[in-house]
């Protein structure tokens, strides 16, 4: 069995458009071939086994109904996958944020260890903060940046993508990345 890593992009195609084809026996072969690294990747932004689970189940769901979208042309199989889990891991995280439970006065208490968050519950306040940052950017650069990290698509790809001068994608990206940390280091 090949990895992820090994498709070309002419067995990618082929895989892809068997999958939007329904073939059942295709999906198998790709869900045989992905799922140990696309597990590995919702495992590093949920640190939470049950949750990365469920994560690639909706994740598969999302690449068995939008196969016929994958475009070799535009990146890698292995990329848009990857993409795909960690958009929905990352969906995950700012789920957990409108349901934790916060006290009236305002204490967190379902994370609170002896008045400090564990080492494990920093990692998705991290991530929470960055989506608050991220909320805050304009349209523009928060559809950049992104496509460009979450989706995979390069600079160039973006470019034609939004029918838009390649130096304006750098440029929406590199503003939008520069009020991030500012955001970020309030």
């Amino acid at each position: 069995m090949k990895s992820m890593a090994t498709i070309g992009s002419a067995q990618a195609m082929g895989i892809m458009h068997k999958v939007a084809s329904q073939d059942r026996n295709a999906f198998r072969e790709l869900y045989l071939q992905s799922n140990r690294k696309l597990f590995g990747v919702a495992m590093r932004i949920l640190k939470d086994a049950d949750l990365a689970s469920d994560v690639l189940q909706e994740a598969y769901i999302q690449i068995w109904r939008n196969a016929e979208r994958f475009d070799p042309e535009k990146g890698k199989l292995e990329g848009w996958m990857v993409g795909i889990v960690r958009f929905r891991a990352l969906d995950a995280l700012r789920r957990a944020r409108t349901f934790s439970s916060v006290t009236d006065d305002g204490v967190d208490a379902e994370n609170m260890e002896s008045g400090c968050l564990t080492q494990e519950r920093q990692a998705p306040e991290t991530t929470i903060a960055l989506w608050r940052c991220i909320d805050r950017l304009s349209v523009d650069q928060r559809k950049s940046i992104l496509d460009a990290h979450f989706q995979g698509y390069t600079h160039e790809e973006l470019s034609a993508r939004y029918n838009i001068a390649l130096g304006t994608v750098k440029s929406r990206i590199r503003r939008g990345l520069f009020a991030l940390k500012e955001c970020l280091d309030q």
